[in-house]
């Protein structure tokens, strides 16, 4: 099992249409290409992401596969239209819910 976790902060102004895309296009997206959302962590305060979201996956070829997809591709471009300081990241899901 694997995660992808995403990382970002939400561009001041843009929350509105941000939420539309997340939950209209970005969120049932990923959901169809095979990736289970399963944590997401909102901080309210400090020196981190505003934003992180896990998604879990059993195959690390299939991850590799829709990271490399043009659908991955087009989500990607469009959710930089609403979000700034982008990171990603895959690791071996260890059980835990918290992972960085």
């Amino acid at each position: 099992m694997f995660k992808l976790l995403l990382f970002w902060d939400i561009q001041p102004g843009r929350e509105r249409p941000y939420e539309e895309f997340m939950v209209g296009d970005f969120l049932p997206a990923l959901n169809s290409l095979g990736l289970e959302m399963n944590e997401v962590w909102l901080s309210l305060y400090g020196e981190g992401s505003q934003l992180l979201l896990g998604f879990s996956i059993d195959d690390k070829e299939r991850l590799t596969s829709i990271l490399r997809s043009s659908k991955w591709h087009s989500l990607h471009v469009k959710l930089e239209s609403f979000v700034t300081n982008y990171r990603q990241k895959v690791v071996a899901d260890n059980g835990n819910f918290f992972q960085l």
